[in-house]
Formats: structure tokens, C-alpha cells, sequence
């Protein structure tokens, strides 16, 4: 099978599962984001944090609370994200992580715990979700395409050398065109809001994208992992929903 026909197989049932976790809202959106995040966790920790797996442990049985305990209380995941962080550096300290281990191992509390806790309450809460996977995709689908018939000039070319300005311009015009039809159509926000949102989720997934790749850079890996054939891992293909997620949040709560 080719690699084209694989990632398109891999995108369509990845597509699928998606938008039955978003349908069906509850414990299926829940327990689907949690095993995402766990997968995560374990992409990041093998390659970040230590092969060994008793941090990687103790990190999902804290993430398990911190997605169940906590439900949608942001006081509560700030008070559960306090003894997790403690629980990092003694557990660290007793498995002789280096300083670099335990500053990812906290890192990943918050971008990949947080990410993927605040996308599910917005999966709970209404149609917000559906937007931050629409302009996420939509941003990256639109970049490819912009790159691809216009890129010229390298946007980043020591981190992603095949990234250009003109895909870059063309994902940030996607990812507003996008946000203008939901937020007209299906969310009832302004036209300046729908802008707004639409041109800084394609800003926060560009550079969640490049971070990811800077990051793989930084540990000669091509892919954090291959569960999904032809994407790579699932932080190879959540890589710019992880920050668009927590801003469509803030909008969302700023807006309320």
C-alpha cells in the first residue's frame, strides 16, 4: 500500500472517531480524550523523559484523576496539577532523572494534560470543539496547499524546511475563512470575533506545529510514534490542536 493511501485511510477513520467522541459527547469523549493523552504521555516520556516505564506510571494514574476527579472545575484541575507536579520531582528525584527528564516530565502536565482536559470540556459544552478541529485542520490542510502552488520563501527552514511564508499566509486566510462560516452559520459570534479566531488558531497551530518538529529535531526522531500509519504518532498528528485547543478555551471563557 502506498504511503499517500495509507495516510488517507489512517485520516478518514481518525476523522471518524473524532467526530463520534464530539457526537456522542459524556464518558465516550472522556474516556476517548484520556486514552489519547495517555498514548501522548507515552510518546513524550520515551523520547523526553526516561525508556523506563515506572515515571510513565505514575504519570497516567495522576492523569487519570486529573480527566475523572476533577469533571469540568478548573479550580479542581489546579488544585489536582499542585500534588501532580509534587509527585514528578520526588518520583524523579528517587529514579535519578536528570534536570532536562523532570522539567519535559512537568511540561507535559500542561501540554498535554491541559491540551487534552480543555478540548474534552469544550467536546462536553457545545460546538466550540468542533471549531478548534475544523480550524486546526483546515489551517493545515490550507498551508499545504498555499505551499505547494506559491511557497518560495523558507518560514523556518532550521526547524521545518519544507514550511514556506506563502503557506503560511495561505493557512492563516484558510483558518479565517473557516471561522467566518461557523461563527456566522453555527456559533452566532461577531464577524470580528470569527477573524480574530480564525487568524490566531492558525498562528497557535503553525506554531504548534513547528514546536513538535523542533522537538523531534532535538532527539533525531522523525516521529514521536506510528500507531497512526502514515501520521505518525498521535503528537504527530495533534501537535497544532494542542494549542489551538486552550485558546479557543480562553476565547470561549472570555466570551461568556
Amino acid at each position: 500500500m502506498k504511503e499517500i493511501e495509507k495516510r488517507a485511510i489512517t485520516g478518514i477513520i481518525l476523522v471518524i472517531v473524532v467526530f463520534l467522541m464530539l457526537f456522542f459527547k459524556g464518558m465516550t469523549l472522556g474516556v476517548g480524550m484520556f486514552i489519547l493523552a495517555s498514548i501522548a504521555l507515552f510518546e513524550w516520556n520515551k523520547y523526553l523523559v526516561s525508556p523506563k516505564k515506572t515515571s510513565l506510571v505514575l504519570d497516567i494514574i495522576w492523569l487519570a484523576f486529573f480527566f475523572f476527579y476533577t469533571k469540568n472545575s478548573l479550580e479542581a484541575m489546579v488544585a489536582i496539577t499542585i500534588p501532580g507536579i509534587c509527585i514528578i520531582l520526588i518520583s524523579s528525584i528517587m529514579l535519578h532523572h536528570s534536570y532536562n527528564s523532570i522539567v519535559n516530565r512537568v511540561f507535559a502536565i500542561f501540554y498535554i494534560a491541559w491540551s487534552f482536559k480543555l478540548l474534552m470540556i469544550l467536546g462536553q459544552e457545545g460546538i466550540w470543539a468542533w471549531m478548534v478541529f475544523a480550524l486546526s485542520f483546515g489551517s493545515d490542510t490550507f498551508a499545504y496547499l498555499a505551499g505547494v502552488t506559491f511557497g518560495k520563501r523558507p518560514l523556518a527552514p532550521t526547524i521545518s524546511p519544507k514550511k514556506s511564508v506563502e503557506g503560511s499566509i495561505g493557512g492563516i486566510i484558510g483558518s479565517i475563512i473557516i471561522a467566518i462560516i461557523l461563527g456566522k452559520f453555527f456559533i452566532n459570534i461577531s464577524f470580528i470575533w470569527s477573524v480574530a479566531t480564525g487568524l490566531l488558531a492558525s498562528v497557535m497551530a503553525q506554531l504548534g506545529d513547528l514546536f513538535a518538529s523542533l522537538v523531534k529535531r532535538s532527539v533525531s526522531i522523525k516521529d514521536f510514534g506510528n500507531i497512526l500509519l502514515g501520521h505518525g504518532g498521535v503528537l504527530d498528528r495533534f501537535d497544532s490542536i494542542l494549542l489551538v485547543g486552550p485558546l479557543v478555551y480562553a476565547i470561549v471563557y472570555f466570551l461568556s
